[in-house]
This record gives C-alpha cells, structure tokens and sequence, in this order.
C-alpha cells in the first residue's frame, strides 16, 4: 500500500519538486569539468613520459 504523500502525485512515475534542478546541476558540472579539462590540455599539452623498465 503506498503512502499518502507518494499516491498524492497520481503516479509513481511523475516528476517531483526538485529533479529539473537536480539534472540541471548534474549537466552544468559535467560542463565546467569539460571546461577544466580542456584548459588543462591547451595548457600543459598531451605530452607522456616513458619510464625505462
């Protein structure tokens, strides 16, 4: 039997307060790290050290 509060949407799968902004903030931090990364590489290249065995 579901709760009160849960049934009072109509469904279990609607949306509730919250999750747009929820994914929102997901998106915009994958964003800024994408950003983060690409100033890194313009900035320090792709250069890889090959260490002797």
């Amino acid at each position: 039997m579901p709760q009160t509060e849960q049934a009072a949407c109509g469904s279990f799968g609607d949306l509730h307060c919250g999750h747009a902004t929820v994914a929102t903030t997901v998106a915009f931090q994958f964003a800024r790290r994408d950003r983060v990364l690409l100033r890194d590489i313009l900035r320090f290249g792709t250069a890889t050290v090959l260490t002797p065995l």
